[in-house]
C-alpha cells in the first residue's frame, strides 16, 4: 500500500500508485518484436502513472500535487520513449519499405524529441513540405540540382561564397577594410 506523502513544495499530500519511469532504462532489445512489446509495455505504465496522479483519491480527499507539472513530464517522458523506440527502428535497419514496417511508425516517429530529423530519415523529405502535398520528386530534385549552392555562390549574394572568400582575403592582410 502506498502512503500519502507531503509535497515539499505546496503543503500537498499526493500518492503515486505506480513506479516511476525508471524503467525505461530497461529499453534493452535484441529484436524488433521484443522493441515493440517493451514499447508499448512502457507507453502503458506510463500512463497509468499520469492517470494515477490525476485520479488518486483516498477517504474522499484528492491527493494532487499543484506545484508539479505531472503532464508535461509525462509528455517528456513518452516523447523519450518514442525517441528511443525510432533509434531501435534506425540500429536493426527498419525502413520504410521493409517487410516489418507498420503504418503507426509514423505517428511514433512525429511524436519524438527531433521529429523533422527521424522523418526526414525514414521519409526523404521534412515534415512541412510532406504536409504542404509537396512531391517527394520535386524535392529531391531541388536537392539534387545543388540549389543552394547556386544562391551561395551568385557574386551579389548578401552571404555567399563571395563574401566568404573577400573576407579570407582580408584576414591574410591582402586587402585592406
Amino acid at each position: 500500500m502506498n502512503i500519502p506523502k507531503l509535497c515539499e513544495t505546496c503543503n500537498t499530500f499526493m500518492v503515486l500508485l505506480y513506479k516511476s519511469p525508471e524503467v525505461i532504462s530497461q529499453f534493452q532489445s535484441d529484436t524488433i518484436e521484443e522493441a515493440l512489446n517493451n514499447y508499448k509495455y512502457l507507453k502503458i505504465v506510463l500512463q497509468l502513472k499520469l492517470s494515477s496522479t490525476f485520479t488518486n483519491k483516498k477517504n474522499n480527499y484528492f491527493y494532487k500535487c499543484s506545484c508539479h507539472d505531472y503532464i508535461n513530464l509525462n509528455l517528456y517522458y513518452h516523447r523519450y520513449l518514442n525517441t528511443l523506440f525510432v533509434e531501435k527502428l534506425i540500429e536493426f535497419k527498419i525502413y520504410l519499405n521493409h517487410e516489418k514496417w507498420d503504418n503507426d511508425y509514423e505517428k511514433i516517429i512525429i511524436e519524438t524529441f527531433e521529429p523533422n530529423r527521424y522523418y526526414k530519415h525514414f521519409y526523404g523529405m521534412p515534415i512541412c513540405l510532406k504536409e504542404a502535398n509537396i512531391e517527394k520528386k520535386h524535392y529531391d530534385d531541388l536537392h539534387y540540382y545543388y540549389f543552394e549552392d547556386v544562391i551561395a555562390g551568385h557574386p551579389k549574394a548578401s552571404n555567399g561564397w563571395f563574401q566568404d572568400s573577400v573576407r579570407e582575403l582580408v584576414n591574410l592582410g591582402i586587402f585592406l577594410d
